[in-house]
């Protein structure tokens, strides 16, 4: 049977039974559409997390930084108003109080 005798007899079924051949068709051909794409998307998500792995980033340690703040001058900070610490209450602060700054 070929293609064109096939396409002859679709042609003279009725056209509820026309309708039910097409949907079926766009089902099957929706399924295997995304068949391939997940199996795609599975092979790039692969292929980024081997990438991702060999990325060699330096480490920092922050649990041990030291500022004496006795040193700093406060003319020379560059803090914008509302940012980490008050300016104002820097610059009013002088001896022990000024090692007890409230960092936000």
């Amino acid at each position: 049977m070929g293609f064109s005798n096939f396409i002859k007899r679709l042609q003279g079924l009725p056209e509820s039974q026309r309708k039910i051949i097409f949907y079926i068709i766009i089902v099957i051909s929706t399924f295997i559409m995304i068949s391939f794409f997940v199996i795609s998307a599975k092979i790039n998500v692969g292929k980024i997390a081997k990438s991702v792995n060999s990325i060699n980033l330096p480490e920092f340690n922050i649990d041990n930084i030291n500022i004496d703040i006795n040193s700093l001058d406060i003319n020379s900070l560059d803090v914008v108003s509302g940012d980490m610490v008050d300016i104002n209450v820097l610059s009013n602060m002088s001896g022990e109080d000024s090692n007890k700054i409230n960092w936000k």
